[in-house]
């Protein structure tokens, strides 16, 4: 059995408000999956009294920072999805820029960004909110995707995911998620990938 540090998580706060959440612990194997289940289980239990992504990733770094060695860190997207708003609101530790995009919006990388949790006690983290219209995706992924490697040493990387984002626009969230699994895996052969590899996508109709 295989296990890994990568997680995602849907928290349903209220009638119009739904927490989700991307991360990756640093290493592989059974360490970092309990690391992960740990800090799963942190979020969760914040979200229920203060689900401000800022103060979330603040409080979810000091336990970290507190209660692991210094070689394990977690990067962390946690986001507020807002169907009265009609908004996400979102704060981000360390992990892979989020896109938004559809068929009539070019995609666009949500680029704000702070610093890991569990590196430093006192890292603090920024909020950013941006409007998500009717027919728009959020995609969110690990580094597996863009870090996946060919033959050639060559990473899929972010202009590649783009290209195949904006060809995906016409999609439904899972067929989405089929095409960039696709394109990731067409991309590396027959290459064994080091990382471990999520995509979430989450339309809004």
């Amino acid at each position: 059995m295989n296990v890994g540090g990568d997680y995602y998580d849907f928290i349903r706060l209220d009638e119009h408000r739904i927490a989700v959440g991307l991360g990756d612990v640093s290493g592989h194997g059974l360490s970092s999956a309990l690391v992960m289940v740990n800090l799963q289980v942190t979020i969760r239990s914040q979200a229920s009294f203060d689900p401000d992504p800022a103060r979330c990733l603040e409080r979810a770094n000091r336990l970290l920072y507190r209660s692991t060695d210094s070689h394990t860190f977690v990067s962390l997207f946690y986001g507020i999805l807002d169907t009265k708003r009609h908004s996400l609101t979102y704060a981000n530790a360390g992990q892979n820029w989020p896109i938004v995009f559809s068929s009539a919006r070019v995609p666009h990388m949500l680029l704000r960004h702070g610093l890991v949790l569990g590196v430093r006690e006192d890292s603090a983290y920024e909020e950013e909110e941006i409007g998500i219209n009717a027919g728009d995706f959020l995609l969110l992924f690990s580094d597996g995707v863009t870090e996946a490697m060919n033959e050639k040493r060559e990473q899929f990387g972010d202009e590649k995911l783009i290209d195949t984002v904006r060809n995906a626009t016409s999609l439904s969230g899972q067929s989405a998620i089929d095409e960039i699994i696709h394109a990731v895996n067409a991309h590396a052969g027959k290459v064994s990938q080091a990382n471990d590899m999520t995509v979430v996508v989450v339309e809004r109709k």
